[in-house]
């Protein structure tokens, strides 16, 4: 993992631990650190917690509460700021004028959409009327052209309102310091504290960074459900040396007042109570690899006892003693960095996992060996759904049985990866079961219309709020607060406790469906790095490939269809987890050009047209054969990864 992705993911723990090498030194808690050069790869390794809701205790309890908080604060913190940025603009005259200009397209291209849509749900069609649509698209022209104009306003007027952004910042900034400082202040433990500082500074660079894409972007604040992640850092000082208020110059082996600093975080270590954070983190016995090697955990995890400090009283440590199926060790030679405590939600019921975040030396990269290319997809094929095409300079090894739902044989040193209908049957009668619950919904959403006709005594909303309500959440704390005396009361009650009861059974199966995909990717991409030394991949846009079309353009069903068979696929996932593999072991990932993959033809070089979607087959007008195309670009991948190389061994 490079630098940058390895400061996403540590945020703020990197900040505190690392420098650039020849850069100042720091001084924290009367130890000189300098900044980490760390290259090696960062793993996150999840155990599950077989916790209920009612046993978490009130500390830990607070600690997500007061996280929470903080979190709702800093995006109100953001809002307050982006309104203090847009009061600035509007003062200025000619940005305000473009600003004018902009918002008024804005409105009309949004009445016409609106329109529109009124039109396809009257017309039954998938399109809206073709007069509209050329309106929208005119409508959209002239907001381009407004924003624009906006742009170059705002560039022109940057150097008169510098001085007034700038103390914009600083009052952002401080907002934040104190919004922190208020949490800490209420009892947030310092460790989630900095966690979520660091997660807010991401997500504000996240959205910046598609806004700058021309995409809509927002923070958003939640309501309290019960989600939310605590953490425990193990800081570590790597050094140390004691001269004076004068630094010596660069830390290095020879300088005499140099001392040793901190121990590795190993799981040994902190698994024996011992070292300097003893009254930080206690992990369980099992994730040493050394006492995994004499007593393995059982196949579903050995069930042990993780010690996490979740704040102080009285100067003394508050711990909670969380219970953990630690179903394989950590690996040898692991440095663990931080340890997390996660709480999901899943059809209203409460789950608990640990993630202990380790760092670990680089792999050295293999320069010998076999080379593949990869060519995600999403298409239906016999059997499911095609997920990826894999191209080899050699052939594969054997595919283990249990993989052979999954993976199948193409012709010469070609496999395709395929979701198997078994995903898709359990998935379908997910869909099916979330039908049911939308038709039940429509029936007591208009007899509760129809009763709102008349006054209900303790039930505030109107008839025609709830005509417009789409979630069953909302109906379901509608049921509670009706008045039980009611006619409507017991079908009400019956509605609920049977939507219930659907809920639970649908949002299991997605998840069980996605549980056991993400598992068989991951096996499929050690599978396959297992056995190549470089692997060519051109980088696919599957969010843009599959995002739901602007309204004037239409839709279809083929692409509906095509859509809904991603999300089941995941490629996105396959792709990122073949890589996680490939620097595990070593693999080289080479990024090549994937201009006309598909529709060129591989052995002469001619484009075909426009790509068939609901055909796996292209025809070659020159060669007269017809051709797999997604076997055809992972062959063309591959014969462009073999050219893009300079220095692999090709087996």
């Amino acid at each position: 993992m490079d630098n940058a992705a390895y400061r996403v993911l540590v945020g703020w723990f990197r900040y505190n631990e690392a420098r650039p090498a020849g850069g100042d030194v720091a001084t924290c808690n009367n130890a000189t650190m300098k900044r980490s050069e760390f290259n090696g790869r960062v793993l996150v390794y999840r155990f599950r917690c077989p916790v209920a809701a009612s046993n978490i205790p009130e500390a830990a309890e607070t600690q997500f509460r007061l996280a929470h908080e903080l979190r709702n604060e800093l995006v109100a913190v953001e809002r307050a700021h982006a309104d203090a940025v847009a009061a600035i603009w509007a003062d200025h005259p000619d940005v305000a004028a473009t600003l004018q200009a902009q918002a008024v397209a804005e409105a009309a291209v949004a009445e016409l959409v609106e329109r529109a849509g009124k039109e396809r749900i009257a017309d039954r069609a998938k399109e809206p009327r073709a007069q509209t649509r050329a309106e929208i698209k005119a409508a959209r022209a002239t907001l381009a052209a407004a924003r624009q104009d906006t742009k170059a306003a705002r560039s022109a007027a940057y150097p008169l309102v510098r001085p007034a952004m700038a103390d914009a910042q600083t009052r952002r900034r401080q907002a934040i310091g104190d919004a922190g400082r208020g949490a800490k202040t209420r009892g947030l433990f310092w460790h989630t504290h900095d966690a979520v500082l660091a997660g807010h500074d991401t997500a504000v660079k996240r959205v910046a960074a598609l806004r700058a894409e021309g995409k809509p972007a927002e923070l958003r604040s939640r309501r309290w459900d019960g989600e939310g992640r605590i953490r425990v850092t193990l800081m570590r000082h790597e050094w140390s040396h004691g001269c004076g208020a004068q630094p010596c110059g660069q830390p290095s082996p020879e300088c005499p007042r140099r001392q040793p600093g901190d121990p590795l975080r190993t799981p040994a270590l902190l698994a024996g109570g011992q070292g300097p954070w003893r009254n930080v983190c206690r992990l369980p016995a099992h994730m040493d690899p050394a006492i995994c090697a004499e007593h393995p955990p059982r196949r579903h995890g050995e069930r042990e006892t993780i010690l996490l400090r979740v704040g102080s009283e009285e100067r003394e440590p508050i711990w909670w003693e969380l219970p953990v199926f630690v179903h394989r060790p950590l690996p040898p030679g692991a440095d663990v960095a931080f340890v997390e405590v996660r709480r999901e939600r899943l059809a209203g019921q409460t789950r608990l996992s640990v993630c202990v975040t380790v760092r670990l030396p680089p792999v050295a990269t293999l320069t010998e060996g076999a080379v593949a290319a990869i060519h995600p997809g999403w298409r239906s094929v016999t059997g499911g759904i095609r997920v990826m095409v894999i191209a080899a300079s050699r052939p594969l090894g054997p595919i283990p049985e249990r993989f052979a739902p999954v993976v199948r044989p193409l012709t010469g040193n070609h496999v395709e990866i395929i979701a198997p209908e078994e995903w898709v049957r359990v998935l379908g009668h997910a869909d099916s079961v979330r039908s049911i619950r939308d038709q039940a919904l429509d029936v007591i959403r208009r007899k509760i219309v129809d009763a709102l006709a008349e006054d209900v005594p303790g039930v505030e909303v109107s008839a025609a709020d709830v005509a417009r309500w789409r979630s069953p959440g909302r109906f379901a704390a509608l049921v509670r607060q009706w008045p039980n005396d009611h006619p409507l009361a017991d079908v009400l009650w019956a509605w609920r406790r049977q939507d219930r009861h659907l809920w639970k059974g649908e949002a299991h199966e997605r998840d069980q469906i996605a549980a056991r995909r993400t598992d068989t990717w991951r096996h499929v991409a050690v599978w396959l790095c297992d056995q190549v030394a470089v692997i060519g991949h051109a980088p696919t846009p599957i969010a843009e490939l599959s995002r739901v079309p602007v309204i004037e353009d239409g839709d279809d069903r083929q692409a509906t269809l095509a859509r809904a068979h991603r999300a089941l696929a995941a490629p996105a996932e396959l792709v990122s987890l073949i890589e996680i593999a490939a620097g595990q072991r070593g693999v080289r990932i080479v990024e090549i050009d994937g201009a006309r993959l598909t529709a060129t033809h591989h052995v002469c070089g001619e484009v075909t047209g426009d790509l068939a979607r609901d055909s796996v087959m292209l025809w070659c007008s020159r060669c007269g054969i017809a051709f797999d195309q997604d076997a055809n670009a992972a062959t063309a991948s591959l014969a462009r990864t073999i050219g893009d190389l300079s220095s692999a061994k090709v087996q």
